[in-house]
């Protein structure tokens, strides 16, 4: 099941590969197949029939009336493999409302490609607030799906889901919602899908509310108080609801531990940081190492939660249990930044589509990921092609620096490459700007794996309260390569 494959991560016998898979292994070379067969008959009517409606970019499916040719088609052909797409009564939400309500912490997006029904997915656990979820009115008829998961949801908080009518599914697990919360979530109608894993939800509490919910198909229970034999008790009672309890560790199985996962809300620090590392399966030890070598069960330090980052520090960590498989290798970088400028002036133009926060970008402690799914990698890039990226900045009282660094992208496949050179000049006072330091970094080789990397460069002690920094994007012959900045580091 798929909260299981969540839980225990990674590849073990062919049975566990199954499981994390669904059981799809053969299918991908029959999905291959096809892409190899090129469009079908049907793939290739709905294109003419669209061309024929003046092949436009901006109509949506759900616009269009119901027994229109083009709709109907686009359902048969557009629909989730394996099913039929679920048919909605409401009509679809407003695309300026989406857009607007859309944030670096919240998406909002579409279910399907032919549904007006929307899903709501909220990040960032330093910043949630239930107004996240209070200030979704507009679209709250099209809200089939929320997921809240790993967020500080109190019970009080879920009295803003009453709002969302047509709520099919809800995740709600590793959240801080207790037995009382069940009471609320009873009352949501549509109900059909919630997962509560890691929560302090208890079996009694399971057992007293479970029949007021309505239409409710499924629930996760992993990683909670219910134990085996309550869990048997819950499947015999609640025939109708499919209760997933996850991995119960028997001893029997050998099966392989998800990585750790980092709990601090920021990866930039100004000072120290104490570290944060958590595993969600109970009796794990997870061992660390600062070195840049791979930890392993014996000789590694036992994280035990009173390690404090004083540097740039790289903390490669293994999760480790009796019985179990050993963890993938999980890798974070943690970077400080001493010094914030009070202004940031912008010399030349970011490109029209890595904006980010124009100037404040580079110290604003926010750190952009590899992947265009993730809100992170369209939103937290600044990014400069055909001219250089330059900025100012100014400080109200000087600094003494001794080191600068700038993190940037590096994905070869797509020319998305480290900047030729980057020069910070510095002065104090009405003093010129001199040049302090150049740095450079090695260009990738050919079908290098995309990276997230970090060049620095130490200098003699210089008190400044004006900088500005320059990075040239690469360029070879006709072509210019795209240069993405995140953060800058002043130390």
């Amino acid at each position: 099941m798929e909260e299981e494959a969540k839980e225990t991560g990674g590849k073990g016998d062919g049975r566990q590969r199954r499981r994390e898979t669904g059981g799809m292994e053969d299918g991908q070379g029959e999905m291959e197949e096809e892409r190899k067969q090129g469009l079908t008959p049907a793939e290739v009517e709905l294109l003419t029939r669209w061309i024929d409606r003046d092949a436009s970019f901006t109509t949506r499916l759900a616009e269009l009336p119901d027994g229109d040719s083009l709709k109907v088609l686009a359902q048969l052909v557009l629909q989730p493999a394996g099913a039929m797409a679920e048919r909605y009564e409401f009509e679809a939400a407003d695309a300026s409302a989406i857009a607007q309500l859309n944030s670096f912490d919240r998406t909002i997006k579409s279910v399907d490609r032919v549904s007006p029904a929307l899903e709501v997915a909220i990040f960032n656990r330093n910043k949630y607030t239930v107004q996240q979820l209070q200030e979704l009115t507009a679209i709250r008829e099209q809200v089939v799906s929320i997921y809240l998961n790993k967020l500080p949801v109190k019970d009080a908080d879920l009295t803003a889901l009453k709002q969302f009518e047509n709520l099919r599914k809800l995740d709600l697990s590793f959240t801080d919602i207790t037995d009382a919360g069940l009471a609320t979530l009873s009352r949501l109608p549509n109900l059909r899908s919630l997962a509560i894993s890691g929560t302090k939800i208890s079996h009694a509490a399971l057992t007293s509310y479970l029949p007021r919910f309505k239409s409710l198909r499924s629930i996760a229970i992993w990683n909670t108080s219910v134990n085996a034999n309550e869990v048997t008790s819950l499947k015999k009672n609640f025939p109708k609801i499919s209760i997933l309890e996850g991995f119960i560790d028997t001893g029997i199985d050998t099966l392989k531990l998800n990585p750790p996962q980092v709990k601090n809300p920021e990866m930039v620090f100004a000072r120290t940081l104490p570290l944060q590392l958590f595993h969600p399966v109970k009796g794990v030890t997870i061992r660390y190492t600062m070195d840049g070598k791979e930890p392993d069960s014996i000789h590694s330090p036992v994280f035990d939660g009173n390690t404090i980052l004083q540097q740039h520090t790289t903390i490669k960590a293994k999760a480790f249990k009796q019985g179990w498989f050993s963890s993938e290798l999980a890798t974070f970088d943690f970077l400080k930044n001493s010094f914030v400028p009070d202004s940031v002036h912008l010399l030349t133009k970011l490109n029209d589509v890595h904006q980010a926060e124009g100037a404040e970008t580079f110290f604003n402690r926010k750190l952009g990921v590899i992947g265009a799914n993730n809100p992170a990698w369209a939103n937290y890039w600044a990014g400069v092609r055909n001219n250089d990226m330059a900025l100012e900045a100014r400080f109200e009282k000087a600094i003494p620096l001794t080191s600068v660094g700038l993190h940037y992208m590096v994905e070869e496949a797509t020319g998305i490459f480290p900047p030729a050179i980057v020069e910070v000049w510095g002065a104090e006072g009405t003093e010129p700007p001199k040049l302090l330091a150049k740095l450079s970094a090695p260009l990738p080789g050919k079908g290098e794996k995309p990276a997230l990397k970090l060049i620095q460069k130490e200098i003699p002690t210089k008190q400044v309260n004006y900088l500005k920094i320059i990075a040239r994007p690469y360029k070879k012959g006709n072509n210019n390569y795209l240069l993405l900045v995140d953060e800058m580091f002043l130390n």
